[in-house]
């Protein structure tokens, strides 16, 4: 498991460093050594990396084959050589960095600019009870004073799925700002804290420059991962746009392709033919019946909870052997948020005599967005809206409105994925680098709805897998959105006609795509032995707007409700735990 630590009593491990009664721990599971931790002895430096920040091309040239801590020297190197903002600023990638500066007396916590590695930290007002860690459990077990639930946050996750940033589940426990550091002086005794980049509409209506430019900077970000420095790599392939533009560019010939399935399906042949078409190894991995419950619990725990364990597609494999031989895992993790507009206010076009296109239209604000919201009784409501009135202080617009609601981006609601990813497998993500970054910041809403500018840039880097069909939209890449949604629609009406006809025939569970069909999952004895052992239904009773909870009623109205009680009640019962330990 990857992750680190600064606590206030020596952890059950035996490696730590002891700075200033702080303690400091680091535990990072990677075949590869350019990210480990490194001691600059003439400056008195040590840095400590969580995740992966990428050094551009040129900066390989000095590198000699097996060095170690390679990426951290030099970033030691520019830290000591830059003032702290101008550091910060330069660094690409996902991560959180700790720097423990002797010299100074000084350790400095630094964020991400998109905020893909959470920090949970507790008594950060204080410097002496200041503690944080990336691992939220970690920091709960080391929490010598009374946790308090927060029952805002514990209705906003039942009603949404996810809590808002800073929020936790208690609160005394908030998370740190992305793109910003934080700073222990113990020397002057205090504690600074600075957001060095904020996340900014910066719209430019020129759609072809848009497209030239995302597309140049996503070959770039390609390009940084996928030289021969990064190993035996391989890239979690769907039948979509995004995991193909990766394999389709990498700079390593002998990228590998990896595809889960339940069971052979069009997207499976999809991604047989794009593997095929690229002479890229395919490997696939056959998910059994009990592939998610069998990490349910252990899902929970990883991802603390900010998200449903159906949304933890890769949990299960961290063990796996196929797996364990790459050194450089990628995926098209974000795309969907950062530049498909889910985060937007939007609702799709419809007809009468069709019914929901595959198009949408801008809305006015809405506190409801993406996915279906459980009713709770007014009371609730009104907390959660209190809440949320603070966060959203620029209603009219459509992108700060978005930018509110996806950063962090560890607070997005399918984080249980990325959490995984981060703290089990050696993954990196293309889209955490500043000239993607810089290009997300100028799309206009307007040409975000509808994946307008991306699918156009994407299709221009995808050569030969360009002509291959999206697999869920049916239609080649980077076509034009309405004779897409035609084909699309054309599709529908099609499959259904096969089914009807019973030329063809899917598994109800298995669906025709890459994930399964959790509303069905949900109907397993094993869910619902799970949701009777719900020991809190008498809290969940009284937020939720519903006169009975019935197991089968909730399937039918808002299975997801199902994943959100059990997921709450073992992250309530954890703070029992943690009050019979005092």
């Amino acid at each position: 498991m990857n992750y680190f630590s600064v606590l206030n009593k020596i952890p059950n491990v035996i490696n730590y460093i002891n700075f200033n009664n702080k303690y400091i721990t680091l535990n990072r599971n990677c075949n590869l050594k350019h990210w480990n931790s490194h001691f600059d002895k003439k400056n008195n430096i040590q840095l400590i990396i969580l995740g992966r920040p990428i050094i551009e091309v040129s900066d390989w040239e000095k590198f000699k084959k097996s060095e170690e801590s390679y990426i951290t020297k030099l970033l030691i190197e520019k830290y000591i050589n830059l003032q702290i903002d101008d550091f910060c600023n330069q660094l690409n990638g996902a991560f959180s960095i700790l720097v423990v500066d002797y010299k100074f007396n000084k350790l400095t916590i630094i964020t991400d600019k998109l905020g893909i590695y959470p920090i949970y930290t507790y008594g950060c007002d204080n410097i002496n009870s200041f503690q944080f860690s990336s691992n939220f459990k970690t920091l709960i077990d080391n929490i010598n004073k009374k946790i308090n639930e927060d029952i805002v946050s514990i209705a906003e996750f039942l009603k949404k799925g996810f809590i808002y940033h800073p929020n936790t589940f208690y609160k005394e426990i908030k998370t740190l700002d992305n793109g910003s550091y934080c700073i222990l002086d113990f020397k002057e005794k205090k504690i600074i804290k600075k957001k060095y980049f904020t996340v900014k509409a910066k719209p430019i209506y020129n759609f072809d420059y848009l497209v030239n430019e995302l597309s140049k900077a996503l070959l770039k970000s390609i390009e940084r991962r996928t030289l021969k420095y990064f190993g035996k790599k391989a890239v979690f392939l769907s039948g979509g746009s995004d995991s193909r533009m990766i394999l389709a560019n990498s700079s390593d010939q002998n990228t590998d392709a990896v595809t889960l399935y339940n069971q052979k399906n069009h997207e499976i042949e999809i991604t047989k033919n794009i593997a095929k078409s690229l002479n890229s190894k395919h490997e696939l991995i056959k998910r059994n019946d009990d592939y998610y419950l069998d990490s349910f619990d252990d899902s929970i725990e990883a991802n603390s909870g900010r998200s449903l364990p159906i949304d933890d597609h890769f949990l299960n494999l961290r063990n796996d052997k196929i797996i364990a031989k790459y050194d450089t895992i990628l995926t098209g993790c974000y795309a969907d948020w950062l530049f498909k507009g889910i985060a937007l206010d939007r609702t799709k076009l419809s007809f009468s005599f069709i019914g929901k296109l595959p198009l949408y239209r801008l809305r006015e604000f809405n506190y409801n967005f993406f996915a279906k919201r459980t009713q709770l009784k007014k009371k609730y409501e009104k907390m959660i809206r209190d809440r949320e009135d603070l966060i959203f202080n620029h209603k009219e617009s459509h992108l700060n409105n978005e930018i509110v609601r996806l950063f962090p981006l560890f607070q997005e609601e399918t984080s249980a994925t990325r959490m995984t990813l981060q703290q089990f497998f050696p993954w990196d993500s293309i889209f955490s680098d500043n000239d993607v970054i810089k290009i997300y910041q100028q799309i206009p809403a307007k040409y975000k709805i509808n994946s307008e500018v991306y699918d156009k840039a994407v299709a221009n880097i995808l050569n030969k897998t360009k002509n291959i069909p999206h697999a869920n939209k049916k239609h080649k890449i980077g076509i034009n959105k309405y004779f897409g949604a035609i084909i699309y629609v054309v599709s529908i009406i099609k499959n259904k006609l096969f089914k009807l006809i019973k030329i063809k025939k899917d598994n109800y569970i298995a669906g025709d795509g890459s994930w399964i069909n959790f509303k069905e999952y949900t109907k397993n004895d094993k869910i619902k032995t799970l949701w009777m052992k719900t020991q809190n239904i008498k809290l969940f009773k009284d937020m939720l707007d519903i006169d009975k909870i019935e197991f089968n009623d909730i399937i039918n109205n808002d299975y997801q409700l199902i994943y959100k009680c059990i997921v709450l009640n073992k992250i309530l019962s954890q703070e029992k735990e943690h009050k019979n330990k005092l």
